[in-house]
């Protein structure tokens, strides 16, 4: 059992990929003027530690609402927000 206690995913639903070893989570921190800042994140599901953190927008568009993670077959991860769907694919 494990602790991350540096990202902070209040509203999503995150999803383990057994293939890549990462929880796919979406975290929320202060963007420092008063707002949100959304970011993909991957958690190594047996440390804990924070592999990767990705920007994925701002503000109230960008809050996914307690929508949940689904990965594609590809490894591409799909999150509905308010402002729409979003997507964090490996690559270019």
């Amino acid at each position: 059992m494990w602790t991350n206690t540096t990202e902070r995913g209040p509203s999503v639903v995150p999803k383990l990929s057994t293939a890549t070893g990462l929880v796919y989570t979406y975290v929320q921190e202060p963007d420092g003027l008063g707002g949100q800042r959304w970011s993909w994140a991957g958690l190594d599901a047996r440390t804990g530690a924070t592999a990767f953190k990705h920007p994925a927008g701002t503000g109230l568009e960008a809050n996914n609402n307690y929508a949940g993670i689904a990965l594609g077959p590809d490894g591409t991860a799909y999150l509905g927000t308010i402002g729409g769907p979003r997507t964090l694919r490996d690559g270019p």
